[in-house]
């Protein structure tokens, strides 16, 4: 079993001994908020928690830092969920949340006295489900098992955001034996933005365990030929389609890439998986961006750069927004849209806190420079890496394309942060130097064996 570095297990003990020490604050918000019921709340709290505790026991297994790393980060996930919950409240006046939670107890009532969701406030008048008519109703068949609950719905989306965060680190736990999973696990389990815009009733949440979900997938498909991983990838493309189609499309293209053009990492059983994987995976590329053109409405180019200049205008409000220029300019600055705001450009408290975690990515990248250079320049080799690679630019692009501010922005970019923060403990820079070597010299070694047989 490793030993926990020092600096690694004062963190984890220091998170856990923050979540302890200001329980009582965290719980009074989370459990208590406003003048909403909160007895159902409580019970559905008291079995979440109980529930997850204990599947960290199972998947921990004898891995005692693993499990602390996990522990500790739970009890974060649910400070964060208190912690938003009372900027929602005391700061903001409400929240999509909030009317998520309206919404889903309408639904609620509608199904327990009529047998049928009813009418939905903002459902799309053409018919087509889209990700808020669906959060929607989500919520309301939660709350025909659970009764009516922000705090309750609160909890459960958190969890199901914890999870996805699992999956992400199960993926990289299978992609990368060699790299430094413990490492990885505090970067995923305690990074604030990943801990906390996740935290509520959204449908962050409920992207968080899908991408995470295909994440896995892809990783026991290429790396161990498991065809269940198609059961998985397709899941999970499917609900991230779902909720939201360009981000469905660009996980759907980025899987295609990945697997046509990455190297088969598992012997003749993963051939087999390829052949079985790539026919369905295409078809399955086709059908979610033709879902997505269709109910983003989008015909051809011209339309989409309409469309995403639309967008760019009408987020740039608030203390946050920023111009972010021509369409060119907007593509162009993509790859530095996970360090962004620049210390430069911070005008106000919110993209204060989104600088400064963006410098400490950027400081990780630095540290490990070496090994970001081996992964980005054998990404064919280790297929993982390029779906982190086209997954993260695909939707930096997409996003810089359509924002113009840095709050949306940072909220935005949690859904492929976490795959971001795989490179900096994939190839630690000894093992980077280590795996170069065979790489590089085995076509040579194979010849001098043949000659000497």
């Amino acid at each position: 079993m490793p030993i926990p570095t020092p600096d690694r297990a004062l963190l984890t003990k220091s998170i856990g001994v923050l979540c302890l020490l200001t329980a009582p604050f965290w719980l009074y918000f989370l459990l208590f908020p406003a003048d909403y019921d909160y007895a159902n709340g409580i019970v559905v709290f008291l079995i979440v928690v109980i529930i997850d505790v204990g599947l960290i026991l199972h998947v921990s297994g004898n891995d005692e830092e693993l499990r602390k790393i996990m522990t500790a980060g739970l009890f974060l996930k649910l400070l964060a969920a208190a912690v938003y919950t009372a900027m929602m409240f005391h700061f903001y006046g409400g929240g999509d949340s909030i009317f998520y939670f309206q919404q889903g107890g309408n639904i609620s009532q509608s199904l327990i006295n009529n047998g049928e969701i009813g009418t939905i406030v903002g459902a799309n008048a053409h018919g087509r489900l889209d990700g808020t008519t669906l959060l929607h109703i989500i919520t309301g068949v939660l709350f025909v098992v659970t009764g009516p609950t922000l705090s309750g719905a609160t909890v459960i989306f958190s969890s199901i955001a914890y999870w996805g965060v699992f999956l992400f680190w199960k993926a990289f736990a299978t992609a990368f034996p060699g790299g430094d999973h413990k490492k990885a696990a505090v970067l995923l389990f305690f990074l604030p933005s990943i801990v906390y815009w996740s935290s509520t009733i959204g449908k962050d949440a409920l992207l968080s365990f899908s991408i995470g979900l295909t994440a896995y997938g892809l990783a026991i498909m290429v790396y161990g030929a498991r065809i269940g991983g198609l059961a998985y990838i397709a899941f999970g493309m499917f609900v991230t389609a779902a909720i939201r189609p360009h981000i469905g499309a660009v996980l759907a293209i980025s899987l295609a890439v990945t697997y046509l053009l990455g190297q088969n990492r598992a012997g003749i059983a993963g051939v087999i998986a390829k052949m079985i994987g790539i026919p369905l995976i295409v078809v399955g590329t086709y059908y979610v961006f033709a879902e997505a053109r269709d109910k983003l409405g989008v015909q051809d180019a011209e339309h989409a750069q309409r469309y995403v200049n639309s967008w760019a205008e009408n987020t740039a409000y608030g203390g946050s927004s920023f111009q972010g220029g021509s369409l060119t300019k907007r593509i162009l600055s993509a790859p530095a849209l996970p360090f962004r705001p620049f210390p430069w450009e911070i005008n106000s408290v919110q993209t204060l806190i989104a600088s400064a975690e963006g410098m400490f990515l950027l400081a990780l990248f630095w540290i490990d420079r070496r090994g970001l250079r081996f992964s980005l320049t054998h990404w064919r080799s280790h297929p993982f890496v390029g779906f982190i690679l086209f997954f993260s630019l695909e939707t930096a692009v997409a996003l810089s394309c359509a924002f113009g501010n840095f709050g949306l922005l940072a909220r935005e970019r949690v859904m492929f942060t976490p795959l971001l923060l795989m490179l900096v403990a994939a190839f630690p820079a000894s093992h980077a130097v280590n795996t170069l070597r065979p790489l590089v010299y085995r076509p040579r070694i194979d010849a001098m064996a043949a000659g000497e047989r």
